[in-house]
């Protein structure tokens, strides 16, 4: 492994589920963060959460690509953005322990 891979571990037994950010090369790691699960996340207009929306996205939206499933597909890839961005933030925003282990000057 790269020295400065990161590696994101779920926390054994935690419930509600954490996760931590390992850096590989000295093993250190930043304390664990709840996430926010996908099954929880909300798609605008939509009762079904995001991992149903998302299949949706995958397995039927270019069957037809056209008006009012474009707008649906617009609601589905903002909610993936916004919590991707949320959970990126949660593991490595600033003053969080996974920031830094970002950098080699905190080693």
């Amino acid at each position: 492994m790269n020295a400065g891979t990161l590696r994101i571990a779920h926390v054994p037994d935690s419930n509600p589920p954490r996760f931590r950010v390992l850096r590989a090369s000295d093993l250190k790691e930043a304390e664990a963060v709840e996430l926010t699960p996908p099954v929880e996340v909300s798609v605008e207009g939509r009762e079904e959460g995001l991992p149903r929306q998302l299949q949706w996205y995958l397995e039927e939206f270019l069957s037809y690509p056209f008006s009012p499933r474009t707008e649906q597909a617009e609601r589905v890839l903002n909610a993936l953005r916004g919590w991707g961005r949320d959970t990126f933030t949660l593991l490595f925003g600033s003053g969080r322990a996974g920031a830094r282990l970002l950098s080699r000057r905190h080693a």
